[in-house]
């Protein structure tokens, strides 16, 4: 592909999908729960897969969003295994993953870092978007894909919710985060797309210090989350207002966020895990 003049950083869209659901579509709750977390490349799958099948927070999950899933990746523990796939037949759900980054050249024995929506109910329509590149990392890291938002729209009782997964640029101090979310509204706002709409996963708001201001107020809140906001999106976590990931040797940061349109929501928080640098977080949603 490379010596052919193909581009590093949108390489083909490549979509693996299976189905494990046990739940019927017809058979809608009264709220469904949504889930996003980063799971810092499958370094600890098997804690991963125990805390979404036993967590309170988590077990029953509705939607799940994975980010930094690994696939055929020799980092993750255990090496190579395909996080999305273990988890959505552990957890009886359909899903639909797509690679952010190959790492043939990067790493010996290559490897995938994916994002990934798992689902109680039937996915369709699924989409793959490569965002505006912030940074070379072909160039400097060897390393093939970008940034990119997945989404699929889920078929619940009579009604469609679009539901994307979306990892942002970090190696920047907000303008390119914002270019990336204005390419995932316009997205959502095409004609034909379900007004019942999620948008959630990695924004990697690295700016946002939630011990020092509230990176949930409109006027704080950094250009990528404000575009939500000033669009009419509600925040899924609206008074959480703590961290999402440990902090890697800096500080605590708030990188996570689920926005939803359309549905009513229960504002949901974090939930504290051992087994990935990042938080899971979590909200309700109801049908209109």
């Amino acid at each position: 592909y490379l010596a052919g003049g193909g581009d590093p950083a949108r390489p083909p869209h490549v979509l693996e999908a299976d189905r494990f659901s046990d739940r019927l579509p017809h058979q809608v709750p009264a709220s469904l729960r949504l889930v996003s977390w980063n799971v810092e490349y499958g370094r600890h799958s098997q804690a991963v897969l125990d805390q979404l099948r036993a967590d309170p927070e988590l077990a029953g999950a509705d939607v799940i969003i994975l980010t930094e899933v690994p696939r055929d990746d020799p980092e993750s523990d255990p090496p190579g295994i395909n996080l999305a796939r273990e988890a959505a037949r552990l957890l009886r759900m359909d899903y639909v993953l797509a690679p952010s980054w190959y790492r043939a050249l990067e790493v010996p024995g290559g490897g995938e870092h994916c994002t990934a929506i798992l689902s109680k109910y039937p996915l369709g329509n699924v989409q793959h978007l490569r965002l505006t590149p912030a940074f070379d990392h072909y160039r400097t890291l060897r390393r093939i894909g970008g940034r990119h938002a997945l989404a699929a729209d889920l078929q619940i009782g009579t009604r469609r919710v679009r539901v994307s997964a979306v990892h942002l640029a970090t190696r920047d101090f907000g303008p390119e985060r914002a270019l990336q979310a204005d390419e995932i509204l316009a997205d959502a706002n095409q004609a034909g797309r379900p007004p019942l709409q999620v948008v959630g996963g990695d924004f990697n708001t690295w700016n946002c210090s939630p011990f020092r201001w509230d990176c949930t107020d409109p006027l704080t809140a950094e250009s990528c989350l404000r575009r939500f906001f000033d669009s009419g999106w509600a925040d899924g976590t609206a008074g959480f207002r703590s961290f999402t990931q440990k902090g890697l040797g800096f500080f605590p940061q708030r990188l996570d966020w689920i926005f939803v349109r359309g549905l009513l929501v229960v504002p949901g928080r974090a939930v504290p895990t051992s087994a990935a640098d990042h938080l899971p977080i979590f909200c309700d949603v109801s049908l209109p």
